[in-house]
């Protein structure tokens, strides 16, 4: 690939999390190129960790060469690893960091069961919000959103429950 690629992670950890947030932080930047990172923004667990305790999360924009699979296998798995990531507990309330891709460039994916982008930004405050912080003119093709009009409905959301 000779062009670089835009690319949105999102980060999150609910185990000794600004702590792991940070090692996390700190190891992407040895080996990607970083533009920005977004405020730390809590919410509950969801999915398979829904017991455990709450996330802190991170939207992280990195410029790359790698394309997706290369980058999830060779930087990000291995981060997650360092940092004390078992894959093999599938249903663990307890994650110690989790990264994903959610925007590789304007590229629609298929890695594994992941889909990039990822269908959660138009889903979940803790991915959408922190992504408006570090791509504010992101636009979700799958919803027809902007990112801000993404998010403005999610608070919404909340807004209605609470």
């Amino acid at each position: 690939m000779n062009g670089s690629n835009l690319v949105c992670l999102n980060m999150g950890s609910n185990f000794q999390a600004q702590q792991t947030l940070v090692a996390g932080l700190d190891l992407l930047r040895q080996q990607c190129h970083v533009l920005a990172i977004s405020g730390v923004h809590q919410s509950a667990a969801v999915g398979n960790a829904r017991a455990g305790e709450d996330f802190l999360n991170v939207a992280v924009l990195i410029s790359t060469t790698l394309t997706a699979i290369r980058l999830r296998d060779t930087v990000l798995r291995p981060v997650e690893a360092t940092l004390g990531r078992s894959r093999s507990q599938k249903y663990s309330k307890i994650i110690a960091v989790d990264i994903d891709i959610t925007v590789f460039a304007d590229q629609q994916l298929k890695l594994g069961k992941r889909v990039i982008p990822d269908p959660e930004i138009a889903c979940y405050r803790h991915i959408a919000l922190p992504l408006s912080e570090v791509m504010p003119d992101y636009f979700h093709h799958q919803t027809q959103e902007s990112i801000v009009d993404i998010v403005k409905r999610l608070d919404d959301d909340i807004a209605l429950s609470g």
